[in-house]
């Protein structure tokens, strides 16, 4: 795994993004750089998605996504 950190007042940090359900863990995606509405929808699309046709496969019923309130999950295009 390669991971380029990025370094402010010294400190080197790296932003995932992660999802889980029940005992399932999902994909873990390193984000470069800053995160906007079209980099969150297109994560979606590659991970979130794929994860949850694997929970329906294995017979999970009664997903809920949930986020919190960051400016990219609640943009017009994200909630659309």
């Amino acid at each position: 795994m390669n991971i380029h950190g990025r370094s402010k007042d010294s400190d080197v940090y790296q932003m995932i993004w992660r999802c889980f359900g029940s005992d399932k863990l999902g994909p873990i995606v390193f984000i470069d750089g800053k995160i906007n509405f079209n980099k969150y929808i297109e994560l979606l699309r590659s991970n979130f998605l794929p994860y949850v046709d694997a929970l329906i496969n294995d017979g999970a019923t009664n997903i809920t996504f949930q986020q919190d309130n960051a400016t990219p999950h609640t943009a017009k295009r994200t909630r659309a």
